[in-house]
């Protein structure tokens, strides 16, 4: 059972389904179809579509169990095609839908020819997915002689699910997501994240930085908490005026998810003049990539007389420390660093352990006088 599409007069994929058992092939329309492409919403409709189209696709190859038709998907030629071949075809898909650059593609293949080169789509089952984990959990970074990070691993073991799905989907595998071994328990935990303090914040605005662009880049995601694959993609239409406040209005390039950040006077002052730029044009011109920025901002750094290893990425931790000595809760924190979920916002309360010892200072002088006599009336009798 696989899904097929078919051009239309209008420009439009039509997306059907063409089944083939003992021999013979009979197709079903699913009444599904695709847009060309134009803009961020019609990428997202063809997601959705697929999506659509490819839980048809499970419910049909259920019902084909269940009257007990033989598994004849992996007899197909095209699920003779190794994995490392399948895993550059989804990155030129990847890269097509211009999304931005991933490197879990090219490590993916170092992993698999490490481990089984010559393996086919249809062979990989749950012993190869053990030996690709068992290889990341027991591998010490040749860089920094140590375990690879937790995230890492599941990074790395989550795109190799998701490949995995999506070959089945199309019938060239059978090994779904949910099939991949436990993680728990495995990997290094994550380094504690740097965060500038409002001091430091503005010890390194007073220290002159030998890039404009980078001290823009930098301190524009202090202000706003955005990360650079987003930063880089702001226009002048996602800067707009709401409720007599200025903020920024844009979809995540990472999670997919709409995030609306006012912005304070820091980030006004790093905005360049518009003039008669169009309001597709960019806002901000960027270094290509954060190796060089995070290369100047060491620099940077060390000029300000900062004691830290800050990088680009600190920027957006630097937000979050900011937001809670301001008193923001939790939920408005993650609202402003556009978080799916309250988890990865908890990520960033590690910052929270200076403040959890004023509270307790505060508290201590609170009770003092109580806790005297209660002392007091608790000595023991002669």
């Amino acid at each position: 059972i696989i899904i097929r599409t078919r051009p239309l007069k209008n420009g439009n994929q039509s997306i059907y389904l063409e089944m083939h058992h003992e021999g013979k092939r009979s197709s079903e329309c699913l009444h599904l179809y695709l847009v060309p492409e134009e803009t961020e919403e019609d990428r997202k409709q063809n997601e959705l579509t697929m999506l659509a189209a490819q839980h048809i696709r499970a419910d049909r190859y259920q019902e084909a169990i269940r009257k007990g038709f033989s598994h004849d998907l992996l007899d197909r030629e095209d699920s003779d095609m190794k994995l490392v071949d399948y895993i550059m075809k989804e990155k030129e898909r990847h890269d097509k839908m211009g999304m931005p650059p991933c490197g879990k593609f090219s490590h993916l293949v170092f992993w698999v020819n490490k481990i089984a080169p010559a393996i086919q789509l249809k062979d990989v089952n749950r012993i190869f997915a053990e030996k690709l984990r068992d290889a990341l959990v027991n591998t010490v970074s040749e860089k920094k002689g140590r375990p690879l990070k937790k995230a890492t691993i599941e990074g790395l073991f989550w795109q190799f699910g998701n490949i995995m799905q999506r070959a089945t989907d199309e019938g060239r595998a059978n090994y779904r997501q949910i099939h991949l071994p436990s993680l728990r328990g495995l990997g290094e935990p994550a380094d504690v994240r740097e965060a500038l303090t409002f001091d430091e914040l503005q010890k390194l605005i007073n220290t002159p930085c030998s890039h404009q662009k980078t001290r823009t880049a930098f301190l524009f995601s202090c202000a706003t908490g955005i990360r650079y694959s987003d930063m880089k993609n702001i226009r002048w239409k996602n800067i707009v005026m709401h409720d007599d406040r200025i903020q920024l209005e844009m979809l995540q390039s990472k999670t997919k998810k709409y995030v609306y950040v006012p912005l304070n006077k820091l980030a006004l002052s790093l905005i360049p003049e518009r003039n008669d730029s169009p309001a597709d044009a960019l806002v901000f011109t960027l270094p290509p990539d954060t190796n060089y920025l995070n290369e100047v901002m060491s620099r940077w750094v060390k000029a300000a007389g900062i004691d830290k290893h800050i990088s680009y990425y600190s920027g957006r931790h630097t937000f979050a420390t900011l937001q809670y000595e301001l008193g923001a809760c939790l939920s408005v924190t993650q609202s402003n660093l556009g978080h799916c979920d309250m988890e990865s916002t908890m990520g960033y309360t590690h910052i929270l352990e200076g403040k959890k010892l004023q509270v307790t200072d505060k508290i201590n002088e609170m009770f003092a006088e109580r806790l005297k006599k209660r002392i007091v009336w608790e000595k023991p009798r002669k």
